[in-house]
């Protein structure tokens, strides 16, 4: 190189210097702006819907900013948000360290991470730091920091008891790397559910391809999935999903989903109705189940307990007057105006401070299963179950392990035989994209042992009040002549002529007279039809081939009244031995010859079972609380079959027009397998005639209650007042003939107050009770024998207290 070369040379050197100070200047401001740009790069892709576009700069900020807080925080939120609880824990940590006091709600939120892992003793110690830590707690947090806590500390218990329960992954011809969800049987071989169009991951949320309804068949006991729910439900740039069809059958309701302008999720009710060609095409509900800004989904379907013509829809919303996050509400549905009711939330006894989602209703058992957040469970939702309707519900019980696991477990559907059902998680096992959790998938599920419980029972009517219970009025309106003439063309040797008595002698044809006594649906009138038709018992059963008899047969068949050949003659000779003990009574002056034809005269009031019902309600087993269950008429001849749950309290109440109600407790609590209880219930008539309180006797000049008296007046007529609120009573007192008329009728009057007392000291209502004392004035036994001598227990029974109904 010559000396010019090496003078230009050092001329561009010098002319170089400039130039490359300021592009090492430009390059080291790009250098140390490379952190904002990822941080800007990740909110943008966040905002398009790229989530783990955003996670990945994210990332990349944290490992050149590892000290910013307030990102760790955010990147472990979108950790969260897909379900990815391993590295979410680990950034709340981050967060929480890099300035304890500014985000302390990071350790909260860390320890919820743990516990999603598993790390039940991670997490419980988690949660005492932000408590213990922490000044100022919002109430909501602190209310859900309450529920993760008690979680925690059951978690082992739960787990060391599982369910005998076989636990199934539907295979990949169902579940896909998306998440499927909503899983709805049809019938036992076919299912409904949602799920992505695509088997492949698309990065973006927007431009997701849509979710909608596809069907599995079962087929040798494997589930095929993959085909299109045929019907106007599924569209396109929507998400469908959440079917659920009515119990007749006529109706499908179901969720559809669209994005927002800003990319938030808005969901709406549909209901679609069965045609003679196919669905209908999908209705919009009305804006008070579907208010413009607020999201509605997940319908489920129960009857209303009170009204067969209508039912009750059941769904999610986080309309913001609700508990928490997202409750369940409720509407209910009128099928005959084809309306329906104002929404209303479904009440505190359900509804946490957290999030309630994917409600579904058994109506075999009126139970409502839902998943939760905000009750304690082993992980982030849980599956719980709660009985009851509408606003009324039993404490949510949760429904243990395998069922439910240390990640989110949701969706519980159930067969019809309860037995099996589905439900969707996302625990490991499942199809997944990037982490263990991140997606949902259907399992299916059957018991291994599983208790079945059913309630068999009949109603009957008990027959009015015998002749010791009838007071001398009463037993004065029906007389011997009376009698004979209502049973014109009777064999003369049916009725005594001379005690007015029911000839008690072996012949089958006493029988008549009293038919109806034990068979109610049969009226005094036909009974002596009857006897004119057949003759006697004798030929009434051999002649069971008669056309004559056999119409007869085929009437009493229209009445209720079974007429197999055994229960007759079981029948009559009951009744034998029933007219044998009158008889005896009678003899041995037990019984007034009088008045003891009253016995078979006695007038049995008719059940109209098309207006009997029965209401059956579990007990809460927190308060006691009565929850209704359902309340449903009888069966044409008078029985009814209900299905209860192992492990609950039960209260049963029976009513019928012109009868008492009357309520019955039974506990399915030490029933271990499956069984059936058998209740035979008797109603009494609503009479205004005195009824003797059989177990109520006073010493001599005495109105003192004694414990086995108190007993017996819980047992019976508290009963009666608080299983028949609107009736009022007079509560008699009656003394036998010693003493002074006018002492006795005082005394009498203290023992009617006694009782009355009692009744008002366990919460009857005094309006309700009358008091009255009438002494010796009505007697129903003799108190001397027929010699003159003293008859004790004539007098014992004049000692009595009876009950009348006023009103």
């Amino acid at each position: 190189m010559n000396l010019n070369d090496q003078s230009m040379t050092s001329k561009l050197f010098r002319k170089a210097i400039p130039i490359l100070i300021l592009l090492f200047i430009q390059l080291s401001c790009f250098g140390q702006n490379i952190p904002a740009l990822l941080k800007a790069d990740g909110f943008d892709l966040q905002a398009s819907g790229d989530v783990y576009g955003a996670i990945e700069k994210f990332e990349l900020y944290c490992d050149k900013r590892p000290d910013d807080g307030e990102i760790a925080f955010h990147l472990a939120s979108l950790y969260e948000q897909t379900r990815d609880y391993h590295r979410a824990a680990s950034f709340y940590q981050k967060a929480y360290n890099s300035e304890p006091d500014e985000y302390s709600i990071a350790k909260f939120h860390e320890a919820r991470m743990r516990k999603m892992t598993g790390a039940y003793e991670t997490a419980l110690q988690g949660f005492y730091t932000y408590r213990d830590n922490t000044r100022s707690i919002d109430k909501n947090i602190r209310e859900q920091l309450e529920m993760e806590i008690k979680g925690c500390l059951q978690a082992d218990s739960i787990r060391n008891k599982p369910l005998k329960i076989d636990i199934k992954h539907l295979n990949n011809s169902i579940n896909k790397v998306y998440s499927e969800f909503s899983p709805w049987p049809l019938n036992d071989t076919t299912l409904l559910y949602a799920s992505f169009r695509t088997d492949s991951f698309v990065q973006s949320n927007f431009g997701l391809p849509e979710k909608q309804f596809y069907l599995a068949t079962k087929k040798n006991d494997k589930w095929e999935g993959g085909k299109e729910f045929p019907g106007p439900f599924n569209s396109s740039n929507s998400i469908t999903g959440n079917g659920c069809l009515t119990a007749d059958g006529d109706r499908f309701y179901f969720t559809k989903c669209n994005y927002s302008v800003n990319n938030q999720l808005q969901c709406a009710l549909y209901m679609s109705r069965k045609m003679v060609l196919g669905w209908s095409r999908p209705k919009k509900l009305n804006t008070d189940i579907n208010p413009p800004g607020i999201s509605s989904s997940q319908p489920a379907v129960g009857p209303d307990p009170r009204n067969k013509t209508k039912e009750i829809l059941y769904f999610i919303s986080d309309r913001p007057d609700g508990n928490g996050g997202k409750d369940i509400w409720f509407t209910v549905y009128d099928t005959k105006e084809n309306d329906f009711s104002e929404v209303r939330n479904a009440g505190n006894s359900i509804n946490s401070p957290g999030n309630e989602t994917s409600p579904f209703y058994n109506p075999a058992n009126s139970v409502l299963y839902f998943s939760s957040d905000g009750w304690p469970g082993l992980g982030g939702l849980d599956i719980f179950k709660s009985t009851g309707s509408k606003k009324n519900w039993t404490e949510p019980t949760n429904l243990g392990y395998p069922l439910n696991s240390s990640a989110d477990d949701l969706y519980f559907t159930v067969v019809k035989d309860r037995r099996e059902g589905f439900f969707v998680s996302n625990r490991t096992g499942s199809v997944s994209y990037k982490d263990f959790n991140c997606c949902d998938d259907i399992y299916s599920y059957k018991w291994t042992e599983y208790t079945a419980m059913t309630v068999l029972g009949s109603i009957g009517a008990l027959l009015s009040n015998n002749s010791e219970e009838m007071s001398p009025e009463f037993r004065s309106d029906i007389t011997n002549d009376s009698l004979m003439s209502t049973l014109p063309k009777l064999s003369p040797n049916l009725v005594d002529s001379v005690t007015g008595l029911i000839n008690l002698e072996p012949d089958t044809s006493t029988f008549f007279a009293i038919l109806d006594k034990t068979r109610p649906r049969l009226s005094w009138e036909d009974s002596l039809t009857l006897f004119h038709k057949l003759g006697t018992i004798d030929e009434f059963i051999q002649q069971g081939n008669d056309k004559e008899v056999q119409r007869e047969f085929q009437k009493l068949k229209n009445l209720g009244i079974n007429l197999d050949k055994k229960d007759w003659e079981t029948y009559i000779e009951g009744r034998k031995k029933e007219f044998t003990d009158l008889r005896e009574m009678i003899e041995t002056g037990q019984v007034d010859p009088k008045t003891a034809y009253i016995k078979v005269r006695d007038k049995v009031q008719k059940l109209d079972y098309r207006k009997t019902y029965i209401s059956l309600y579990v007990l809460d087993p927190i308060d006691k609380r009565p929850v209704l269950l359902k309340n449903d008429s009888v069966w044409p001849d008078g029985k009814f079959k209900l299905e209860v749950e192992p492990g609950n309290d039960y209260l049963l109440i029976a009513e019928s027009p012109q009868f008492l109600r009357k309520s019955f407790r039974f506990s399915t609590h030490d029933m271990q397998w499956s069984d059936s209880l058998n209740l035979d219930i008797k109603l009494d008539p609503i009479t205004d005639k005195p009824i003797v309180l059989s177990n109520i006797y006073f010493d001599f000049d005495s109105n003192v209650l004694n414990s086995d008296v108190k007993e017996y007046l819980d047992s019976t007529l508290y009963m009666v007042l608080v299983d028949n609120p609107e009736i009022t009573i007079e509560i008699s007192a009656h003394t036998d003939s010693k003493g002074a008329d006018d002492y006795n009728k005082k005394l009498s009057q203290r023992r009617a107050d006694s009782v009355v007392a009692y009744l008002k000291s366990k919460g009857i209502k005094p309006e309700k009770l009358i008091a009255k004392g009438y002494g010796e004035e009505q007697p129903i036994a003799p108190n001397t024998n027929p010699d003159g001598s003293d008859n004790p227990e004539g007098r014992q029974k004049n000692r009595r207290v009876e009950f009348r109904i006023l009103q």
